[in-house]
């Protein structure tokens, strides 16, 4: 099937369905990285702050270095984001 026929059934143009292959492609063929479970703007955040793997991700959120409000784009939902996958309760709106 080529990317016309493609595009006409996804009611998309050309280039559009070449790029979703593309970045399809890419997902499948890259290795997998540590953050991948996670939301892009958690994700990003870990990274920023310069965690390196879970094991870091749970001494931060342990010692409160991950709390809504401490960091930019960090917010209550990242907050419950990583504790559920650090396999932590969930914190409440409260005293999150």
């Amino acid at each position: 099937m080529k990317f016309r026929e493609i595009a006409q059934q996804m009611g998309c143009t050309t280039s559009y369905a070449n790029a979703l292959y593309r970045r399809a492609m890419w997902r499948l063929n890259r290795e997998p990285h540590w953050t991948d479970p996670l939301g892009v703007r958690l994700g990003n955040t870990l990274l920023n702050l310069n965690i390196q793997n879970k094991e870091e991700a749970m001494t931060a959120y342990l010692n409160r270095t991950l709390y809504p409000g401490k960091i930019k784009n960090y917010g209550v939902k990242c907050h419950q984001e990583i504790a559920k996958w650090l396999g932590m309760p969930k914190p409440s709106r409260d005293n999150s």
